[in-house]
């Protein structure tokens, strides 16, 4: 919708997820209090919950009833710039040449994107699920209480940086915020590794793994967006990449977290090192496609 510029509405449509992440268990938490000598009724926060995006949807309807929004021819040259006529010519020799490069590139693209967004969502999804677990399993003994105070600063972190990544994914290039997120996590992760019998240590990891967390899904998006265009099929591809993930690592880090913690933070280091080489396959897709 956005083409190049897509980076800010992703990140402000990504932020808002995260204070609906961060809201929802300070909804839920005093309906599910006990010792309380109110009664309880759950129903409550999930009732607030469908109301919510109940409204939401009647919004989308609406707009999309009355304004549709009209979608651009989509293809795969509009991406990359070269003369419409050696492409549209079909019996030109060097136009038939192209398109070839161009699927060529196209189909690079969704597989390293889908690689990409494959280890990071697997990678979010575990220190969502795993982070308090780690934690605890930890020799250090940490107290449940300061367990929670750990995951709830990276919530916080997580989402106080989306907010501010829809300002700076104005005035910084999507590549740019990429590679800092991500150099950002693994030097968070890699503290972690070297310094886990430090609780010190650990906190700040904590802070720095909840900053560069904050970006990631969207810049990809916005990133792979300004090499090719994402079509609906093409998205369905991302998101399966991303439920694949979900589904085996959760097996993988659950199945071993209480007895070696440090998987939590293995698992993640060695397929963080994979979206570094992107660059590289990039620059290696537009030397193929150079004419």
């Amino acid at each position: 919708m956005w083409g190049k510029e897509s980076n800010p509405y992703l990140q402000c449509l990504h932020a808002f997820w995260a204070l609906g992440s961060a809201l929802s268990p300070l909804i839920a938490a005093p309906f599910l209090a006990s010792g309380n000598q109110y009664p309880n009724f759950i129903t409550i926060p999930f009732t607030i919950g469908g109301l919510i995006l109940f409204a939401s949807s009647v919004t989308a309807f609406y707009f999309e009833l009355f304004t549709p929004y009209k979608t651009r021819n989509r293809s795969l040259e509009a991406k990359v710039e070269i003369p419409e006529i050696l492409v549209n010519n079909e019996s030109n020799e060097k136009g038939v040449e192209i398109r070839k490069k161009l699927r060529f590139y196209n189909l690079a693209c969704i597989l390293l994107g889908s690689l990409l967004l494959c280890f990071y969502c697997g990678s979010e999804y575990n220190i969502f699920s795993y982070l308090p677990t780690f934690l605890i399993e930890l020799p250090l003994k940490i107290s449940k209480q300061t367990t929670a105070m750990m995951s709830a600063t990276f919530g916080a972190m997580f989402t106080l940086f989306r907010f501010i990544s829809i300002l700076v994914a104005t005035k910084v290039q999507t590549s740019t915020m990429l590679y800092i997120s991500l150099a950002d996590l693994i030097l968070a992760y890699l503290l972690l590794l070297f310094a886990h019998e430090s609780v010190v240590a650990i906190w700040i990891s904590i802070v720095f793994i909840g900053i560069g967390c904050s970006s990631v899904f969207a810049s990809i998006y916005a990133f792979i967006e300004q090499r090719i265009n994402i079509t609906n099929v093409i998205a369905s591809i991302f998101m399966m990449s991303c439920a694949i993930i979900s589904i085996v690592w959760p097996i993988i880090i659950g199945n071993h977290v209480d007895r070696n913690p440090m998987i939590f933070v293995n698992g993640k280091i060695y397929p963080g090192l994979t979206p570094l080489k992107w660059r590289h396959w990039i620059k290696f897709c537009q030397t193929y496609f150079a004419y």
